[in-house]
């Protein structure tokens, strides 16, 4: 088993983060994560223009497992037409990725992957429960997202989101026929390592990452809200 926060933005690159990469690997290691995902918003971190663990203290290399023994794996979160994406395989922005067939060509080019993020975001109203005819429809119609076409994988916990809101991302995986992963989404110290997605086996670099996602040998994990846990089930 081998836990990984898919979903965490730093202050290096996500403006509207205030969680330096140190600070993140210190929150994924108390809370046993082994490895956490960089996923910014539409910028991309890559190999080479990373801090490096010689340089520098903010943290460590993708690939690298530093101190605290977590590895950082590089990927970024793309605002599309219909809706986030995060990404892993691509290692710089091009004109047009907010149109989501063109980026998922460019992440197939790439032998890359794909994850739809929060997708109760602009479908799930405000104060809409489960088991109602709005929830119903807001379900209907989230099924139409052309997204769940090309993508891997369905971000069915997040550490930001109301029980319902994840409640209502893992119906519409289930729906759709798509697998479930879970990230933090941290933007502040604290939240790195809050859901979590179990591996079968070690993610050491995005390589591996992609593969377990292309092989769907992977389940969501969030913690630690109990409620979200027994909601889902």
């Amino acid at each position: 088993m081998w836990l990984v926060d898919v979903h965490c933005h730093s202050a290096a690159k996500s403006p509207d983060s205030s969680l330096s990469i140190a600070r993140a690997i210190e929150d994924a290691k108390a809370a046993d994560v082994d490895a956490l995902c960089l996923t910014e918003h539409d910028a991309f971190w890559r190999r080479d223009d990373l801090p490096s663990r010689r340089t520098s203290s903010v943290g460590f290399a993708p690939g690298e497992a530093g101190d605290a023994g977590v590895v950082v794996v590089p990927g970024a979160e793309i605002n599309t037409d219909a809706g986030h994406v995060l990404v892993f395989g691509l290692e710089s922005y091009e004109f047009g990725f907010h149109h989501a067939a063109k980026l998922a060509e460019a992440v197939e080019r790439a032998g890359g992957a794909m994850v739809l993020a929060h997708p109760y975001r602009r479908v799930l109203l405000p104060e809409v429960t489960p088991n109602s005819a709005p929830y119903d429809v807001a379900l209907r119609r989230a099924l139409d997202n052309p997204l769940l076409r090309l993508v891997d994988a369905v971000e069915v916990a997040n550490g930001r989101a109301l029980q319902v809101e994840n409640l209502f991302s893992s119906d519409l995986a289930r729906a759709a026929g798509l697998r479930g992963v879970a990230g933090s989404d941290s933007h502040e110290p604290g939240e790195a390592g809050r859901c979590v997605t179990e591996f079968d086996q070690p993610v050491r670099c995005v390589e591996d990452l992609i593969r377990a996602l292309k092989s769907a040998a992977f389940r969501f994990r969030p913690r630690p809200h109990r409620e979200w846990i027994e909601g889902m089930r």
